[in-house]
């Protein structure tokens, strides 16, 4: 995954039905970036976070979900953004 340049179809579905098992509540479900597929070796790596990430943002660009990012608290990390969740709004 490290050399792919896109997810592709089969990996991006794969992935988004593992992220959707969050629970939710008034609309909204907070992802954990760490989610992980049974082919990725270590779910806190900043490339499965980033994949993740990838498939998110390109399900919101084509209008299938809604992204809404927290403000991250204050204190280390916060200036490199490396959150590990975040909320998904509207029909997903």
């Amino acid at each position: 995954m490290a050399e792919a340049r896109l997810v592709g179809d089969e990996k991006a579905w794969k992935r988004w039905r593992g992220l959707r098992q969050a629970p939710g509540k008034d609309g909204v479900k907070t992802v954990d970036l760490t989610t992980s597929t049974e082919d990725v070796n270590y779910p806190w790596s900043d490339a499965n976070r980033y994949w993740n990430t990838q498939v998110l943002l390109a399900m919101d660009r084509a209008g299938m979900i809604s992204l809404e990012w927290p403000e991250p608290p204050d204190g280390p990390g916060r200036e490199h953004g490396r959150g590990t969740t975040g909320d998904l709004r509207g029909s997903a």
